[in-house]
């Protein structure tokens, strides 16, 4: 057993190959000496914890190797291995052969893995190919079987183990008795105005903004969980080891074994964020470039320049709770956000929208209450015409 300083370091568990043994196919031998180890060492009891859901993500993951590799690979463990008293059977050497070349890789350059599930990426994107409908005041909920309800007000929407669809704790006619519905594709359109709350099937709760499109199945497969999104949600995913959960975005796809953070990835906007409350994510845009976030810190893509920086991540999630938190926002970010919020057309001067302010405004249900709470805390001026408002520097 290694002695060193770092026996205790994530990057030792994942770099030690008879922990990566015992992990992938433990023998009683491997059993007594790291339950050994752990009795010696609770301080490491974290990291292999932590070591562990790395390396069971990846053997589920099914990484696959060529033939070449495998067999070259093969050959340098058995080789490594040869002295060993129990040699394993050729099936053992090829799963920790796929497992080591897949954990050299996570550490060498933030490895991503995206599974396919039973239902293709390609019916998952659906969701970016969504326009809202700007005359719709509804929430919509449409099954991949055309099935449609219309929602109104704030929801909450839950689905089931069994593929039954509840909506404010009663059930849809979404699902008829007897259906079959595992593997269905569900479609939630959230227009300008309302928001709403979904519950997969897994447990994972998300908020989904104003102006959002957000596909899932009815059920998520074995392998792993994966939703779409064009616009903005804040989620709290189910912890499961052994299904990492993907969110596609048309930019970027995140990777969570369990964790909450907040994306907001509007197509029509040109910054897209990802923030991190807690736990850890992994992310890979279309230029190949990857990143790994840690609590408290904003993911930004802007024409395809990334950044990652320390933020007081409740300015991201309030809206869920009601209300508006900014620190240091600009004025046009801070009316396209009440713009999606109240369907309502806000626009800047170009004096007014570069500057940034910070302050809180209660999301109020009468718009005239936010004007009048803003006008208080920022020094503006507006005018209003039906349902559209301008807005300009007060320099008085």
């Amino acid at each position: 057993m290694d002695n060193k300083e770092n026996i205790y370091s994530l990057d030792h568990f994942l770099n030690n190959d008879e922990f990566i043994r015992w992990i992938i196919d433990s023998t009683p031998e491997l059993d007594i000496q790291w339950n050994k180890f752990i009795k010696e060492n609770p301080q490491a009891i974290s990291n292999m914890n932590r070591a562990k859901e790395i390396l069971q993500s990846v053997e589920m993951n099914s990484y696959s190797l060529s033939d070449h590799e495998k067999e070259t690979i093969y050959r340098n463990l058995q080789h490594e291995f040869s002295a060993k008293k129990h040699q394993r059977k050729n099936r053992i050497f090829y799963r920790y052969a796929a497992a080591c070349v897949a954990i050299i890789s996570l550490l060498g350059s933030l490895f991503f893995i995206y599974n396919q599930s039973g239902i293709s990426p390609n019916e998952l994107m659906v969701a970016n190919d969504i326009k809202i409908d700007s005359t719709l005041t509804n929430i919509e909920l449409i099954t991949q079987r055309s099935k449609k309800v219309l929602i109104e007000k704030h929801p909450t929407i839950q689905y089931n183990s069994t593929g039954k669809v509840y909506v404010n704790d009663q059930e849809t006619e979404l699902t008829a008795k007897g259906e079959q519905a595992d593997s269905e594709l569900n479609t939630l359109i959230v227009p300008n105005g309302r928001r709403t709350t979904l519950i997969l099937e897994d447990g994972s709760k998300v908020w989904v903004n104003s102006g959002t499109v957000l596909t899932f199945p009815t059920s998520f497969d074995k392998e792993n969980r994966t939703i779409s999104v064009n616009g903005e949600i804040y989620i709290e995913v189910a912890k499961d080891v052994t299904r990492p959960f993907y969110v596609k975005t048309s930019n970027f796809d995140i990777r969570v074994l369990g964790t909450k953070f907040n994306v907001s990835a509007y197509n029509e906007d040109a910054s897209k964020q990802v923030v991190l409350v807690q736990g850890s994510v992994q992310i890979e845009n279309q230029q190949n470039l990857r990143a790994l976030m840690h609590p408290n810190e904003l993911f930004s893509l802007n024409n395809g320049q990334q950044s990652i920086r320390e933020v007081n991540v409740y300015d991201y999630i309030s809206w869920k709770d009601g209300f508006l938190q900014f620190s240091s926002e600009s004025l046009e970010s801070i009316c396209q956000r009440l713009s999606r919020h109240y369907r309502i057309k806000i626009h800047c001067d170009e004096e007014s929208k570069k500057q940034k302010f910070s302050g809180k405004l209660v999301l109020f249900d009468d718009f005239s209450k936010v004007l009048t709470t803003l006008s208080d805390i920022i020094p503006i001026k507006y005018t209003q015409a039906k349902n559209e408002i301008n807005i300009s520097i007060n320099n008085k």
